[in-house]
């Protein structure tokens, strides 16, 4: 079955937002930074679009703002992407590894700097990805 590069980064938007949420609030700046990662680096390393036209890193955006505008929880946003992560592992490249990681150090880093609860989820994300 091919991977489904849209659903990816629906799930890379829930990871996102879970980093975001790990300090107990997201922060405009997070959702600014998110925002200028979409188009800085993940526009920029994707090429496919759906049947629409539209470029599959924009779901990142999308995912990320539905789950802030629904108050979601943290602890499910991260659970959606690690069950997504571990059912389609033999997709997941190490550069594709390397895209969450970033992406989640730099929207920890965009309010203050990362925070120690920002740091315990970055690590444990880390381990997660190690332990694929």
């Amino acid at each position: 079955m091919p991977f489904d590069y849209k659903q990816f980064y629906i799930e890379l938007g829930k990871l996102l937002y879970a980093v975001a949420k790990a300090d107990g609030k997201v922060q405009l700046e997070e959702v600014q930074d998110l925002h200028k990662l979409v188009r800085d680096v993940l526009l920029k390393t994707e090429n496919k679009t759906d049947e629409f036209g539209t470029n599959s890193a924009f779901y990142t955006e999308f995912e990320f703002e539905t789950m802030l505008d629904s108050k979601a929880e943290m602890n499910e946003a991260y659970k959606s992407f690690i069950k997504f992560v571990n059912i389609n592992k033999e997709h997941i490249t190490d550069d594709l590894k390397n895209i969450c990681i970033s992406s989640v150090e730099k929207i920890a880093d965009a309010f203050e700097g990362i925070v120690p609860q920002e740091k315990a989820f970055i690590d444990k994300f880390k381990n997660d990805l190690d332990n694929l």
